[in-house]
């Protein structure tokens, strides 16, 4: 059942040894996304704080989540303006960017507009998915875009996790190191 595979993911995180864990969702996860009672979904998930359209403040480490968004003529400007200036990390299911060598049959899904956003914020590292072809690490007017999809549509892994070390100085000032 639905309720029993989130409660297996949900103690899957608790099992984890990490003591901050961020969750969004992606088009593979529209019953929760669409789900109008956003704090009835948030309790389901005790083990991590799942951000929709969020800022969080983890140790002076200002993080934004944000789930996938469809293209159903909303505004993405308006959607994505939402992304606070000085935010240090951008979490999104949609691509904001693509490798040089992506797929063009991927290209209509990278995002303009959250784009347009990332490069105004200037986060340290955007970390994104959906595109399971274009997985990798690349940087962009000193952007750090991390395509971190590691499933195929069977939910087979196709890819390692991307890891990065994050160490903060007096000023804030973040220093990043990929594992």
């Amino acid at each position: 059942s639905q309720g029993g595979g989130i409660d297996d993911f949900n103690m899957w995180l608790g099992s984890l040894p990490f003591k901050h864990k961020l969750l969004i969702f992606g088009n593979h996860e529209r019953v929760l996304i669409d789900d109008d009672d956003l704090e009835r979904v948030k309790q389901q998930f005790s083990n991590a704080t799942y951000l929709n359209d969020e800022l969080v403040d983890i140790d002076g480490l200002k993080i934004y989540g944000a789930s996938w968004k469809a293209d159903d003529g909303r505004d993405r400007r308006q959607l994505w303006s939402k992304i606070p200036l000085g935010t240090q990390i951008v979490i999104t299911h949609n691509p904001p960017d693509g490798k040089s060598h992506a797929t063009s049959d991927a290209s209509f899904d990278i995002d303009k507009f959250l784009m347009r956003r990332i490069l105004q914020v200037k986060p340290i590292l955007s970390i994104f998915g959906h595109i399971h072809t274009d997985y990798g690490v690349w940087e962009k007017d000193k952007v750090t875009f991390v395509n971190a999809a590691n499933m195929n549509e069977e939910g087979k892994a196709l890819n390692e996790p991307v890891g990065f070390r994050l160490e903060m100085n007096d000023d804030k000032l973040v220093k990043l190191q990929q594992l």
